[in-house]
């Protein structure tokens, strides 16, 4: 195929998934997570009302209280705050989809040896469609693709700097466009600060070429920015657990840092790639590891901050998986991955189509659901909002849609309850007085019996328990009875030790004459022990 419609045939296919990306991203609506509260002003403490975003200094005073407070990340939550409290969210859905396409291209372009051909392009998708988790985090939500998509795409735009300054000497003009890309070292410190020490390192090693080197001011510029970010009282706060403690022992930090890690592919991928490297063509494999080395470093860096942060959200493993793909697809190539062009290419579209098709279908059920909720609210009879449950693959759901309401104990957020900050939140957005969000099949199930849970009970998705209570009772303390463990050996280095684990949060609600207290189902460590629950009421 000549080169002309090799690209022509890769830009449709890039603009295809650009459609894809708008039809998904309509599909996802705002979350009582983040989506809620950043579109407000920041608060310094929770006694504060909300106040409405209404204009650009609005979100210098947000950002100005968030980077003290929150995390570093003003670059990021400018935009994040602009789209959410100025734009609306057709302009989001419109940008979102632009920015995975272009950062599709942008690394196909970065892997590619000379012409970007249709098959790079079917990898990349691969890779960001199939292979990376947390699809729906870090593409679909608005928080989290402003914080991770968005900021793959200013990356990309750093690395090409690099690679096309680096070999050149430094000109006037480099040292007053340097200054740029600050900005982009400032957008996320899981990405950019391990890019930036490996680039740190690369330019120490290579200093006698590198010191008259057109890209050593932008490389110094861009590590300043990633440490601004990394370094905002705010996030060393949080890093502390924000008493002046470590938040979780060594030990539970490796344990949470690999259980996270089980959830990297690419990574995996990029491994096996350079052991088949390593086996066919050694020179090779070294010369990659030589001209690519500050990836590989940043792929290693991007690990330990897996283990260093104590989070088990899949999208905290973007960075090194994202690293991983632009070095596995770029070595694919270099050892002749396009003499298999037509079954690979076929072989991994059936693959992004057969993922694809099912998530839609989530997608769109989730789309369904939240019209129901919204239906509820906007009709203002009622301030207890039925939230219907996603029931069906637990990969699919996970991976493509982005619950609006979510109910258990990973939630920072807790929406049975009118008083929770978000919840609270939701309602003044939504001009409500309050609002309380309860899982549709238990309320149904009330209603229809209103003699249910006398026992505890929990709701279709097993995150959200219920247990009938006296009427006028005020529950000071529920206690979890647990019974011994049943876990494998293997498990039990994590397991919890106590024989009882009180709740941390509840709210009594009175429905069709009854009074139940709803409370969060616990981890499963705790859960798989339970034998009984107590309720003590408030004396």
């Amino acid at each position: 195929m000549h080169k002309r419609n090799l690209r022509k045939t890769s830009l449709v296919l890039t603009a295809m998934s650009g459609i894809i990306m708008l039809l998904l991203t309509y599909l996802q609506p705002y979350t009582l997570s983040d989506d809620i509260l950043y579109h407000c002003i920041w608060r310094r403490s929770a006694d504060e009302g909300f106040v409405r975003i209404g204009s650009l200094a609005d979100i210098v005073q947000s950002q100005a209280i968030h980077y003290m407070e929150l995390t570093g990340r003003a670059i990021v939550q400018t935009v994040a705050q602009a789209f959410l409290g100025l734009l609306n969210k057709p302009a989001y859905d419109v940008a979102n989809a632009l920015i995975f396409a272009m950062t599709v291209w942008a690394v196909s372009k970065f892997v590619s040896k000379s012409t970007i051909k249709p098959l790079t392009v079917i990898m990349v998708l691969f890779v960001m469609i199939v292979l990376i988790p947390g699809f729906a985090d870090i593409y679909l939500w608005v928080e989290g693709s402003v914080n991770y998509l968005w900021v793959s795409l200013a990356i990309m735009f750093f690395l090409f700097t690099f690679e096309k300054k680096k070999g050149r000497e430094a000109s006037t003009k480099d040292y007053l466009l340097s200054p740029l890309t600050l900005f982009i070292g400032w957008t996320h410190e899981g990405m950019a600060l391990p890019l930036a020490i490996s680039l740190a390192g690369y330019c120490w090693l290579m200093r006698k070429t590198m010191r008259k080197s057109a890209a050593l001011p932008y490389v110094a510029w861009f590590t300043l920015g990633s440490l601004v970010c990394a370094l905002a009282p705010s996030t060393l706060l949080r890093a502390i657990g924000g008493d002046g403690h470590i938040a979780e022992s060594p030990l539970v930090k490796v344990g949470l840092g690999l259980f996270t890690c089980t959830e990297m592919r690419t990574v995996w991928v990029l491994v096996a790639v350079m052991a088949y490297a390593r086996r066919r063509n050694k020179r090779l494999l070294a010369l990659h590891l030589s001209r690519y080395g500050y990836l590989y470093s940043s792929v290693v860096l991007s690990i330990g901050i897996i283990f260093a942060s104590g989070v088990t959200q899949p999208r905290v493993c973007f960075a090194a998986e994202f690293f991983a793909m632009l070095l596995a697809i770029n070595l694919l190539l270099r050892l002749g991955a396009e003499r298999y062009s037509a079954r690979l290419g076929a072989a991994l579209s059936a693959a992004i189509v057969a993922v694809l098709i099912p998530g839609i279908y989530y997608a769109y059920q989730g789309h369904l659901n939240n019209l129901y909720l919204m239906a509820q609210i906007k009709g203002g009879q009622t301030d207890m909002i039925r939230v219907k449950p996603m029931l069906g693959n637990s990969y699919f759901i996970r991976k493509f849609v982005f619950l609006q309401v979510e109910f258990g104990p990973n939630t920072y957020y807790f929406a049975p309850d009118p008083n929770d900050e978000n919840v609270r939140c939701a309602a003044y957005l939504l001009g409500r007085d309050s609002l309380s969000f309860l899982p549709d099949d238990m309320v149904g199930k009330i209603m229809a019996n209103p003699d249910s849970y006398i026992e505890y009970g929990e709701d279709a998705t097993g995150r959200l328990m219920a247990m009938q209570i006296p009427n006028g009772t005020e529950v000071n303390k529920i206690t979890f009875m647990l019974g011994d463990d049943s876990a494998p050996f293997y498990k039990r280095p994590f397991a919890y030790a106590s024989d009882t684990y009180e709740a941390d949060r509840w709210h009594t609600a009175k429905i069709n004459g009854r009074t139940f207290v709803f409370f969060d189902k616990p981890i499963p460590k705790i859960s798989r022990r339970i034998d009984s629950i107590r309720v003590d009421a408030a004396k």
